[in-house]
This record gives C-alpha cells, sequence and structure tokens, in this order.
C-alpha cells in the first residue's frame, strides 16, 4: 500500500497524464471499474483547460464557431499541459498553435487570437504611474541625448491583418463577424492599457522600430539615429520628439532614465 502522499502524486500524475496510476490502492466503486474512475477526473481536468481557453478567447470561438474551436482546443490541451497554477497564462501558445494546423481556414483565427491575447495581457497586466508632458518639461537639454525611456508594462505590440481588430470589436459587442477576415499583409497595431481602458491603434513602420529600440534600452540619441533611416538626418531628431510626446500623451512611456543602461 502506497503512502498518501505517494498515491495523490500518483494520482494528480495520472490526471496530467504525466504517469500511471497503480489502480488497486484506489477504493472500487459500487459500479464500473478504477480506471473509469480516476477518467473522470482526467475527463474533468481537460474540460476545465479547455473552458479556460473559450474564457481567454471568446473572438476566436466565435469565428471558428463552436466545434472547430473544441476541436482545436483539445488538441492544444492533449499536446500542452499547464505549468501554471493560475490557468490566467495557460493559453500563451494558442494562438501559434493554431497557426501551425496548417488549414487555411484557420489562418485567419490565429490572427484573431493574437490580438485577443494582446488584449488581455494588456488588460491585466501590472499597473505604472505613466510620465506626463510636465515631466518632460523639466529635463535639462544636455541630459536628453542619454535618455532612456521605461514602457509601461501593459504595452503590447504585434503585427496582424488590419481588419483583425474589428473582427475582434465586432465579436466582442455580439455583432456579426465580416467573413472571411482578409489575409491582407500583416501591419503593426499597439496595444496598451491607460487608467481601466484598453487602447489600440495602428503603427508606422518607423514608429514601430522607434518603439523596439526604446523598449530594448536605447537612449533618444540611439532613437534619433534608427530613425535617419527612415527620413533625413536633419529630421530625424523632430520626428523622435513627435513620437515621443505622442507615446507620453498616450501613456505608454512608464520611466525616463538618464545615463548608461
Amino acid at each position: 500500500m502506497s503512502s498518501l502522499r505517494e498515491l495523490q502524486l500518483a494520482f494528480s500524475g495520472s490526471v496530467l497524464g504525466e504517469a500511471e496510476l497503480v489502480f488497486e490502492d484506489l477504493a472500487a466503486p459500487p459500479a464500473g471499474d478504477r480506471a473509469d474512475r480516476v477518467d473522470i477526473y482526467r475527463e474533468g481536468y481537460r474540460l476545465r483547460l479547455i473552458g479556460s481557453l473559450a474564457t481567454d478567447y471568446p473572438a476566436t470561438k466565435t469565428l471558428l464557431g463552436e466545434d472547430r474551436f473544441g476541436q482545436l482546443a483539445r488538441a492544444f490541451v492533449e499536446a500542452y499541459s499547464s505549468p501554471f497554477f493560475n490557468l490566467r497564462w495557460y493559453g500563451a501558445e494558442f494562438a501559434d498553435f493554431i497557426g501551425r494546423q496548417g488549414q487555411r481556414d484557420d489562418t485567419p483565427a490565429a490572427s484573431l487570437a493574437a490580438f485577443e491575447w494582446a488584449i488581455a495581457g494588456a488588460f491585466d497586466g501590472a499597473d505604472a504611474k505613466p510620465v506626463t508632458v510636465e515631466d518632460m518639461a523639466r529635463i535639462p537639454p544636455e541630459a536628453w541625448p542619454d535618455l532612456r525611456f521605461e514602457l509601461h508594462p501593459t504595452v503590447r505590440r504585434l503585427e496582424v491583418p488590419g481588419a483583425v481588430p474589428g473582427t475582434w470589436k465586432a465579436a466582442v459587442a455580439g455583432e456579426s463577424l465580416p467573413a472571411p477576415i482578409p489575409e491582407d499583409v500583416p501591419s503593426a497595431w499597439i496595444v496598451w492599457r491607460k487608467d481601466l481602458a484598453v487602447l489600440y491603434r495602428p503603427a508606422d513602420a518607423d514608429e514601430v522600430e522607434a518603439l523596439d529600440q526604446a523598449a530594448c534600452g536605447a537612449n533618444f540619441a540611439e532613437v534619433c539615429a534608427g530613425l535617419s533611416a527612415h527620413v533625413s538626418e536633419p529630421e530625424a531628431a523632430m520626428r523622435a520628439a513627435v513620437l515621443l510626446r505622442r507615446w507620453v500623451e498616450e501613456g505608454l512611456i512608464a520611466g525616463l532614465h538618464c545615463g548608461s543602461r
């Protein structure tokens, strides 16, 4: 007879599909057999994970339909165990998983799922006080070249077809979806939370590069140098200043730091 702890670990491993359970250690049910009793828990656990995916991806479920979403969700659950105690983060790979299935009808859904995950991440991301225009005005001119930027923790950037955000908005509002989503060239989108509202907008190529540079720790001078690939050198500093002011006004910047990394 196994100890209680050994039995608990074996049972947990069996439910998770990580180990085989010695059924003789379990009490026999009044009807059926021990294996059937364990299968109830195994299936219940998988249904809980599928339900978690449906909660995190309601628009994707609407686009795919109940049956196809259920098929993909169950296949995902069989392929990915949950490494988290909190199911909130379980579906992080679901959009990529959908995209790898190779069915043409799933391609728009993969893009929608990626956008939906970004929206959810911005919604419950960590809070931080945004930098204000007044904060920027207090920076001495000589400090600007070495100025570095800390993005707000809710900022997300991704590339999806331009019709995806509208499809997501229609789905969450319970409206008719545009069908199918045009498979145009993906465009860049920025997603973030300001106060209690999740916001999103498209971004031009030069802004995307500048924002990525800032996120990686580039200073203002380095951001300007990067922008010179898109505009003339005399215009680069002005373009960087325009972008930075927009980021500050939108609440994308949560910290300013002068000096080296």
